[in-house]
Parts: structure tokens; C-alpha cells; sequence
């Protein structure tokens, strides 16, 4: 099963970001928001699926890494 997943940033305040995300028809129908603190996510649908938990994660990731908060993240496996 192939994944397209799209994730951009939608709005920051100083204690969390807010992400839009979607698939391959970039409807940015979800939103999740995470805690700059301790990471924690909330998603605004109440939908903890893969997509949700992958796009989560790969914001998280790359935030770990580079240590600012992403803009726009994509992955296509």
C-alpha cells in the first residue's frame, strides 16, 4: 500500500504548532496540533489513524533534528 502524505504548518503560538495534512489530493482536510513542550498531539477530528500518527511523527522528527518547526514536510512511500 503506497503513501503520499502532505503536512504544512499551519499556525504557531508559543507553546504549539498547528498542522493542516492530507493525501494525494492536498485537501488539507485534518489538522493536529502539538505541544512545544513535551510533544504532546491533539488531533482536531479526535482520529488517531496511521496518516494522523505519521504525519504527527514526521513533523516531530524532523523538529528533533533541526530544531526548528517545519513549514511543509511531504513523504511518499
Amino acid at each position: 500500500m503506497a503513501i503520499y502524505l502532505v503536512v504544512r504548518l499551519a499556525a504557531e503560538t508559543e507553546s504549539a504548532v498547528t498542522y493542516q495534512f492530507g493525501g494525494v489530493e492536498h485537501r488539507f482536510e485534518r489538522e493536529l496540533t502539538i505541544g512545544k513542550t513535551d510533544y504532546s498531539v491533539v488531533f482536531a477530528d479526535g482520529k488517531e489513524d496511521h496518516l494522523g500518527v505519521l504525519a504527527a511523527g514526521l513533523v516531530i522528527s524532523r523538529h528533533r533534528a533541526e530544531g526548528v518547526w517545519a513549514r511543509f514536510v511531504s513523504r511518499q512511500s
